[in-house]
């Protein structure tokens, strides 16, 4: 084989290679991060409109999901929303409710503990829930503490069920705004186009740095301390 059919061979290999990593499907919708924030993004859009393409894609792997021991407060409005997308049932037995919480400072020593701030009162009816399980509305919690991992999972099977296409293991590198669509370049060498880019990929988006939004925050100068519990009785 000569010189010049090698170098072509190659050139086309590399093209087929480039092809292989394209995605040529218009998406309607590319939510750029899979917790759960993008994730009702997405199961909200194709519950209203099941014809629209949705697509999901998150940096960390699929396996990640159920080594994440952090914890959410999910406040009564979140908890009708989630009950309204078909979720709320599959969490709730996770959930513990929050019924009230009350903030102050203070030193150890102190004989009197002033009150800043409290949480608390009753939340609206929780739909669904509710009904099933004869819970009055005065005795609904005004949030409730909810594991990540049940809820990302709760909504990752509903994504699913609702045709959303889930990809774990790749990143947004980069975007350009066009005319019709955004083109969207992965970490991976895969490229997407879609019609709105939903930056949902955390408190440090690295979408929203690439798009100029600018925002302003400060240090102060305070450290917290947040443990998980394990404890003997309930509450």
């Amino acid at each position: 084989m000569t010189d010049a059919v090698k170098r072509g061979t190659t050139r086309s290999k590399a093209k087929l290679s480039s092809q292989d990593n394209a995605q040529e499907t218009l998406q309607d919708v590319f939510v750029a991060g899979g917790g759960y924030v993008g994730l009702c993004v997405a199961v909200s859009i194709k519950s209203a409109a099941p014809g629209m393409k949705v697509i999901v894609v998150d940096a960390a792997p699929e396996a990640a999901i159920e080594n994440d021991t952090r914890a959410s407060a999910i406040a009564a409005a979140a908890t009708r929303m989630l009950d309204r997308l078909g979720v709320w049932t599959e969490i709730v037995g996770d959930a513990q409710p929050i019924n009230e919480m009350i903030v102050t400072d203070s030193r150890l020593n102190d004989v009197v503990r002033p009150v800043f701030l409290t949480f608390g009162g009753e939340g609206a009816e929780v739909g669904s829930h509710s009904e099933e399980n004869g819970v009055k509305r005065s005795d609904t919690p005004f949030a409730h503490m909810v594991p990540n991992r049940s809820l990302v999972k709760a909504l990752r099977t509903k994504a699913k069920e609702l045709g959303v296409e889930l990809v774990n293991g790749d990143s947004v590198d980069s975007f350009e705004t066009l005319s019709s669509h955004a083109q969207i370049s992965c970490s991976s060498g895969t490229e997407y186009k879609a019609r709105l880019l939903v930056a949902a990929d955390g408190v440090r988006s690295k979408l929203r740095d690439l798009a100029g939004i600018r925002t302003v925050h400060w240090p102060y100068d305070q450290m917290g301390i947040v443990v998980t519990v394990a404890h003997e009785r309930d509450h």
